[in-house]
């Protein structure tokens, strides 16, 4: 399975020098993947026009990607938009581009596996360290923010090792034998190993097959029952 290369821009805010760089990154990962297509992804169509992301790529070119055709950047590269609904894991994407999405909709991008490279623009600090954390991508531009450096003890790993092979991923937690499995894990972890992050469960979850939407519903009954 190919890896995606995964690029942060440090940022908070909408300003257009954090959407200048995006875009400008974006071409020139192009020329250097060997591919032609940028995806942008936008949270909803209908707020695009008025977006910081329309200021900045102009008028023209605004109204041609929301009528879903493709502009140009310039060397042959190409540049459409996609909202996270119209993401495929499977679908051949170059560089794919997601300026201030919720971790929700970043779930979903995270969720494509044969893209040549995913750049993420964070709204917030927050959410940019929270995948700083979880991918350990390579920053554009300047670098100040660090990931969280805790781990989980080697008696936890082994269990959620152990879960990870009983439950089916291309599921996950969906089936109700694999949520008994995993409340039952989590509940038996409980207060034997001390405290246990459940951001820390997710983040191992994603770097170890968990699909990154799977991986928050694990952490979502971590946070249940690691009290």
């Amino acid at each position: 399975m190919p890896t995606v290369a995964r690029y942060l821009i440090e940022n908070v805010g909408a300003e257009p020098s954090g959407i200048e760089l995006l875009i400008a990154s974006a071409s020139q990962l192009c020329q250097q993947l060997s591919c032609s297509d940028v995806t942008l992804v936008v949270p909803v169509k209908n707020m695009f026009r008025s977006s910081v992301v329309a200021k900045v790529v102009g008028d023209g070119p605004a109204n041609e990607l929301y009528k879903g055709r493709e502009v140009s950047l310039g060397n042959g590269t190409m540049m459409k938009i996609a909202l996270p609904r119209d993401i495929r894991p499977y679908g051949d994407y170059g560089v794919v581009i997601a300026p201030h999405l919720t971790n929700q909709d970043m779930d979903v991008v995270d969720s494509i596996i044969s893209a040549k490279a995913i750049v993420f623009l964070p709204f917030n600090r927050e959410d940019g360290v929270r995948w700083l954390s979880t991918w350990n991508p390579k920053v554009i531009g300047p670098s100040t923010w660090s990931g969280s450096q805790a781990s989980l003890s080697q008696p936890i790993l082994a269990e959620l090792q152990r879960l990870t092979r009983l439950v089916n991923l291309q599921t996950g937690l969906t089936h109700p034998s694999d949520k008994a499995e995993a409340k039952r894990t989590l509940s038996e972890l409980n207060g034997q190993h001390g405290a246990v992050d459940p951001e820390l469960v997710r983040q191992w979850a994603v770097n170890n097959g968990w699909a990154p939407r799977h991986a928050e519903e694990l952490k979502g009954l971590a946070q249940k029952c690691l009290r």
